[in-house]
């Protein structure tokens, strides 16, 4: 599920994945299948981080800046 949030001058998106709870975590193991993410939202997000729902998902969100022209 994909969900996202205008504030004044930012965009906030959150993905909820459906499979187990898992906390976000880096992996360091460019052969690896996944922990890549987590540098790409740093490099890009203001800010970013994640909420565990009761239901045992985890919601990653994160805000980017919206300019406009």
């Amino acid at each position: 599920m994909i969900e996202q949030y205008f504030k004044v001058a930012d965009l906030r998106i959150k993905v909820t994945e459906r499979g187990g709870g898992t906390l976000p975590h880096y992996v360091d193991d460019p052969c690896g299948e996944g922990g890549r993410g987590l540098p790409i939202l740093q490099a890009l997000a203001q800010d970013w981080g994640f909420e565990v729902q009761r239901n045992g998902r985890v919601t990653v969100w994160f805000d980017l800046a919206v300019t406009t022209s």
